[in-house]
């Protein structure tokens, strides 16, 4: 039986979209902040990767859009658009 105050039903339509929602904002790192450890937890990014993104971000300023990825090199159009759920730049 589950703990008291916890209910076994499953939970409604509501609470499932406001779980993914709430999912969705955990998952996203932003760039203009991140550093490499945190880079590299996104898919496709290894630390090199993670460190070119960095060094961009120091030597030519934040990224304004997810689509600055691009000047990152090894971020080409088809990356860029994969890491698009998963970044922010606040």
């Amino acid at each position: 039986a589950p703990p008291l105050g916890v209910s076994a039903s499953t939970p409604s339509l509501a609470q499932a979209a406001q779980w993914d929602q709430a999912v969705d904002a955990f998952r996203q790192v932003d760039v203009n902040a991140a550093d490499v450890a945190e880079l590299e937890r996104l898919p496709g990014v290894g630390p090199a990767l993670a460190r070119r993104i960095v060094e961009e971000r120091e030597c030519c300023g934040p990224f304004r859009s997810p689509e600055d990825l691009t000047r990152v090199r090894g971020i080409g159009p088809k990356k860029r658009q994969a890491l698009e759920a998963y970044v922010t730049t606040q």
